[in-house]
């Protein structure tokens, strides 16, 4: 192949030829050879880790994620937070849990205290407590998060509370006004009434007018008196009381045909401003009520729950995970055997 010196022979420990190269070439019947010859070393490292994969397999404890979701409590349009969740996840990070935390500590001395992280759940105005735990510290992690959670929701109660105290004054106010455009409506309808009313005397005063001012064109003044003078005086006086009559039914019906109808117009005018008043105060009440009930407390959207698969890996991957690392490291011990083998050898010869 190339021109290179003769390969020096040495003596394998069976007392057959063993050849060894002097340049960087490698043959991979050799390199199985060795496996071969060391696989004791192969296979009894592969099975001593893969027994303790199996060991490690069997003898873990299960750890599970615990986990619950905050909803923070929104303002008056039902969908704003009053806090934004990353703020909330951070005061929960630096204020609420560690409280929760130090005080389930001081109530189990003995115990470690449960780990506890919260971060804001995506797009939604919600906040995420979690841990992870074995399944025997259910109790712990249910306890501390719901620690956490009243602590930030005590918190939270106040400032909804001064929104709806904000809100219900604002209710009050337009309860007032609207009780106020109420009573101008009722007010303006009486007058509406009363101007029927005067409308309805009005028409029978006309009709009893008109009766007395036929009556009186109807007398007959030589029916009287015989007397000329008797019948002037008679006519003069009739005469005036025609035309007074006739004046009072002309006022009457200028009243009923003309100051009347403009009235009406007017109340009417003022009345349809009232209601359309009062519909608007009775809008800005239900508006107002729908915000009040719109503002919603902090709470636990979702009590603490655990995981139904526990974290991390599962046997199986642990098992296959073991055996291909044991291959590995059976492999390097069966060379590294091989390797101190002949160099002991060579050590030997020289």
């Amino acid at each position: 192949m190339s021109d290179q010196p003769p390969r020096p022979v040495a003596q394998r420990s069976d007392g057959t030829d063993w050849s060894t190269y002097t340049d960087d070439e490698i043959s991979l019947l050799d390199l199985w050879a060795v496996l071969i010859r060391r696989r004791v070393w192969l296979f009894g490292v592969t099975v001593v880790v893969l027994l303790a994969a199996v060991a490690y397999a069997l003898s873990r404890v299960p750890v599970y994620e615990y986990r619950a979701l905050v909803e923070i409590a929104s303002q008056a349009d039902g969908t704003t937070p009053i806090e934004k969740p990353s703020a909330v996840a951070a005061r929960f990070n630096d204020i609420y849990i560690p409280q929760a935390t130090s005080a389930w500590s001081e109530a189990h001395p003995e115990d470690p205290a449960p780990k506890v992280k919260a971060n804001a759940a995506g797009d939604a105005d919600l906040v995420r407590l979690s841990g992870e735990g074995t399944e025997a510290r259910a109790d712990a992690y249910t306890a501390l998060m719901k620690d956490a959670v009243a602590r930030l929701t005590k918190v939270h109660a106040s400032v909804t509370e001064r929104l709806r105290n904000r809100l219900r004054q604002q209710q009050s106010r337009a309860q007032r006004r609207l009780t106020t455009a109420r009573n101008s409506v009722d007010e303006l309808q009486a007058r509406q009434k009363m101007l029927d009313e005067q409308a309805a005397r009005l028409t029978r005063e006309i009709e009893m007018q008109q009766q007395a001012l036929g009556d009186l064109e109807a007398v007959r003044p030589g029916e009287i008196a015989d007397s000329q003078d008797a019948v002037s005086a008679v006519r003069r006086l009739l005469d005036n009381e025609i035309i007074f009559k006739r004046q009072r039914l002309d006022d009457l019906r200028t009243t009923l045909n003309t100051d009347l109808p403009r009235r009406r117009d007017d109340l009417d005018g003022r009345l349809d401003t009232a209601r359309d008043d009062v519909a608007s105060r009775e809008e800005e009440v239900a508006l107002l009520a729908e915000q009040l009930a719109a503002i919603t407390g902090t709470r636990l959207a979702a009590p603490p729950r655990r995981s139904d698969s526990p974290q991390g890996p599962s046997s199986a991957v642990i098992v296959v995970l073991g055996a291909i690392l044991g291959l590995m490291l059976g492999v390097f011990a069966a060379f590294g055997v091989e390797f101190v083998s002949r160099a002991n050898a060579h050590m030997r010869e020289t």
